[in-house]
Parts: C-alpha cells; structure tokens; sequence
C-alpha cells in the first residue's frame, strides 16, 4: 500500500526508482522512473560568536558539519534575554550566509544568540548559545562654559547624558573643523593649549568610550 519506504540508502546519493505491482496472476509493468535524494535536516552551525553593536549584535557561525544530504538554503536566527528563553526569531529574510545582523536591540541589556540551519528537509539542531550586549558611541556631552587664557582656553563641560552602556574614558576636542585630539583630562574642566593669543577658534568636544568617539 502506499506510502511504503525504502531503507538503506545513503543521504545524499540520487536514486532512480520504479515500482511495479504484484499479485496472484503476477508481475505487472514497471512505472516510469522516478528521481528522488533521500536527505535529513542538516547538523548543527559550528563556531557561532556573538559581538556587541549599537543597539545591535553581529553574529557569525560556520556552516554544519553536515548538511543532510541537501544544501543549506537558509539559517534560523533567535535571540532571548535568558538562556532559557522564551527566544524570538528575528527577521532577516531566507539567506544561506553565515552572519547576521540582529537589530532593535537595547542598549546595556545582556542577550544571547542561537542558530539553526535550514534545508529542504527542516530546520536542524541549535548551535551553542553567544552572548553580546550592545553599546554605542556616547551621546554628545555639554559645553557649559569657554573661559581664554594665555595661549590657551580653559572648557567646562557636563557629561553626556547617555554613555552608550559603556563608560566614558576620555574626551576629544577639535577647533574649527579639524582633526580630533585627546583632551588631557577626563573631567571637567578641560584646557586647550598651544594657542594664538588673539584668534577666535570655533571648539567641539566629543565623549568617548570603548566603542569610540561620540557625537558633538
């Protein structure tokens, strides 16, 4: 009766099949052949990591061992703020790349990843889980005050509001436009030196912190 299955093969090895039916009288015709590739799901992505972005995380994994005896046509990517869930599936479209970008995600919150890769069959196993917790730049910090000196100007300032999820380890000022520089100090207030005395110079300062420099 149909179905019926046919055991023993080997995935991935294309078979051509014809059947015929039997019975008391005897053997009946054989049926025109059939093509068919006895495949599984594929095994599970290896090498999975998972890096910090701006309200983001960059994820990137290795295609699996095996890919079940047909290619691999997309991958399943989840993120969950618990190791034990409940995951939520991001969409990224079908894609047989290993790296995605999982967006919308919040700054400072711990998140961790799994994947699972996809082919005719089904989806396959998880990877391991990653984790990441995305930061950004820092938002830009105040200038509260320019006081001018003797060849230099002294710039109180208030911290950004924002650090980004990460702290801020420097500050950075450039005058009119040009080239960013390393303050010397971490607080306020901050001195620009080296200066000529009489010239008006248009300053920003931007906060920065591990991901890099901020706005101004």
């Amino acid at each position: 009766a149909s179905p019926f299955t046919i055991a023993g093969l080997e995935s991935g090895t294309s078979y051509e099949i014809r059947i015929r039916a039997t019975s008391t009288a005897g053997v009946g015709p054989v049926s025109d052949p059939v093509d068919a590739v006895p495949h599984t799901v594929p095994g599970a992505p290896t090498t999975f990591a998972a890096a910090s972005g701006p309200q983001s995380a960059v994820l990137t994994w290795q295609s699996p061992l095996s890919d079940g005896g047909q290619p691999v046509i997309d991958y399943l990517v989840q993120w969950a703020t618990n190791v034990n869930g409940p995951f939520t599936t991001f969409a990224d479209g079908t894609s047989s790349a290993t790296t995605a970008t999982v967006t919308g995600l919040t700054n400072t919150t711990a998140y961790v990843f799994r994947v699972a890769a996809v082919n005719t069959a089904g989806a396959g196993p998880w990877s391991s889980l990653a984790g990441a917790t995305p930061r950004s730049a820092p938002g830009a910090p105040t200038i509260d005050s320019i006081t001018p000196g003797g060849s230099y100007l002294q710039v109180t300032f208030s911290a950004p509001a924002d650090n980004g999820g990460a702290a801020v380890t420097g500050y950075q000022y450039r005058l009119d436009g040009g080239t960013w520089t390393n303050a010397a100090g971490t607080t306020s207030p901050i001195a620009i030196t080296g200066l000529t005395n009489g010239r008006q110079y248009a300053v920003q300062l931007r906060a920065v912190n591990s991901v890099g420099g901020g706005t101004a």
